[in-house]
């Protein structure tokens, strides 16, 4: 993404059409009855008449193009003493890491997510979080530190977090529900009910040693959940899950620029106050 979206014009002027001239002069005078004057020099073309038909389909329309809109970078917010609320906590990620048998980690590095298994960061200070949110722009994708600022790419998330970031966009649906996709079905079935907690998916992955389809599954809704985005009910990010055609394309999808958006749309909602933030913190810490 640029610094700066700047509003270009092209250069030369565009001839716009009368269309009052269009549809006026054939149709008026065949109506009046006068007759067509005749041609004096026989080398010229005879004029031909226009079907009126014709003339409300050739016109070009010439619509008006939208203007990219600006972004002006904000203001360095000081820190504070005021603490963020935050909807989940990041120590479960490392709770479920931990756990993790020799065969579900052999899965992990093959889904590309191998520097996840050496993650150290257990939480993020309540105060340095906040601060970090306020200061985060959302519409420019960077972080005002006072003395500079911080472009969020996705280049920086996987340098930061050891991602994958593919060419396979992750593509999303609200609330999945059953029946969307064989993957969503199968996540939703180890579950009675319907809202579902990311600590009951950790318990999940810490109650067996196998690894799988499944196990795949689970530890990217944990993952996208703790590292990426949860939901104002405090329920698990599901909405990727029918992105993920087979297992083998993990690796090759852009989990880099999924989490910038997560970020992205997590800031756009937050209030601030006590308002709960529901995005990646861990992200903007690192």
């Amino acid at each position: 993404m640029k610094d700066e979206q700047v509003c270009e014009k092209k250069s030369g002027k565009r001839t716009e059409v009368d269309s009052q001239d269009d549809f006026e002069s054939p149709i008026k005078k065949i109506k009046a009855g006068k007759s067509t004057e005749k041609v004096k020099n026989s080398s010229k073309k005879t004029p031909q008449v226009v079907d009126s038909q014709d003339d409300f389909q050739s016109p070009i329309k010439i619509g008006k193009r939208t203007p990219q809109i600006e972004f002006l970078p904000r203001n360095f917010v000081d820190f504070t003493s005021n603490p963020l609320r935050m909807k989940c906590k990041s120590s479960g990620l490392l709770d479920a890491i931990s756990s993790l048998s020799d065969e579900q980690k052999k899965a992990v590095i093959e889904m590309g997510f191998e520097a996840l298994l050496s993650l150290k960061i257990n939480s993020v200070p309540t105060r340095l979080g906040h601060w970090l949110v306020m200061n985060y722009d959302e519409d420019r994708q960077e972080i005002n530190t006072g003395n500079h600022r911080i472009k969020i790419t996705s280049k920086l998330v996987e340098e930061c977090l050891g991602i994958p970031r593919g060419k396979i966009a992750v593509l999303e649906k609200n609330k999945p529900r059953k029946g969307v996709g064989e993957r969503v079905d199968e996540f939703k079935n180890q579950f009675d009910n319907p809202k579902i907690h990311v600590i009951k998916v950790i318990d999940l992955i810490k109650e067996s040693s196998q690894a799988g389809k499944l196990f795949n599954t689970n530890f990217l809704v944990v993952v996208n959940t703790l590292l990426g985005e949860t939901t104002q009910s405090s329920t698990v990010n599901q909405r990727f899950i029918i992105g993920i055609e087979k297992d083998s394309e993990i690796p090759n999808m852009n989990w880099c620029g999924y989490m910038l958006e997560c970020l992205r749309r997590s800031k756009k909602k937050w209030k601030g106050g006590i308002d709960q933030f529901t995005g990646p913190i861990i992200l903007l810490a690192v």
